[in-house]
């Protein structure tokens, strides 16, 4: 027969292989990381609708990791109707501006009847060519309701003081003419004495 001519193309992949290779360990790391933070993250890709949640996620919305699909609208299910319309309000601005950084507070309601607080975290940037939002996301339920209590304690403290204090203005102002009363009765004492 006739000769046969073969080509082949060799590329030494090892740096690009060792490359993945870190990425993946520093994804696994963050997770990590995310996690015992009690922190979630979460990525948004504007054009493809493409999301990414965090175990933390997960954690946070008391779902087993992976159990759902990440999706913008599973998540708006939890929030309620002033976290929503604060939500999407959010993703527009966020969507609209890349370069964006910014946090805003959420009221969360699950279906196991608990009540969350989440304090979010977001940045927009553009990664090729597409705007991509990312929020970092926790859990600040027991602060939040701590710091409620602590400012309706110190508005009843003020309270408490405020009348406190217009109760020994009343007791000074009381004594004051009594004081006033005997002095002048106690000088006719001594004048009719006299």
């Amino acid at each position: 027969g006739q000769p046969h001519i073969i080509y082949t193309a060799n590329q030494d992949i090892t740096q690009r292989e060792e490359e993945l290779k870190h990425i993946k360990e520093s994804r696994m790391v963050l997770e990590e990381a995310s996690t015992i933070s009690g922190l979630g993250v979460a990525r948004w890709n504007a054009h493809t609708h493409e999301v990414h949640w965090s175990k933390g996620i997960y954690d946070i919305l008391g779902l087993p990791n992976g159990s759902i699909p990440p999706s913008l609208k599973y998540a708006d299910t939890f929030l309620s109707e002033e976290g929503r319309q604060l939500f999407w309000k959010e993703v527009e601005r966020f969507k609209q501006n890349p370069g964006l950084e910014g946090e805003y507070i959420a009221p969360a309601h699950f279906p196991n009847k608990k009540s969350k607080t989440l304090k979010v975290w977001a940045k927009s940037m553009i990664e090729d060519n597409h705007v991509i939002i990312y929020n970092v996301v926790q859990d600040i339920t027991e602060n939040y309701e701590n710091q409620k209590r602590i400012e309706e304690l110190n508005k009843q403290l003020e309270k408490a003081l405020v009348k406190e204090r217009k109760k020994a203005i009343q007791q000074l102002r009381e004594s004051e003419e009594k004081y006033r009363i005997l002095s002048e009765t106690s000088l006719d004492l001594i004048s009719a004495h006299a």
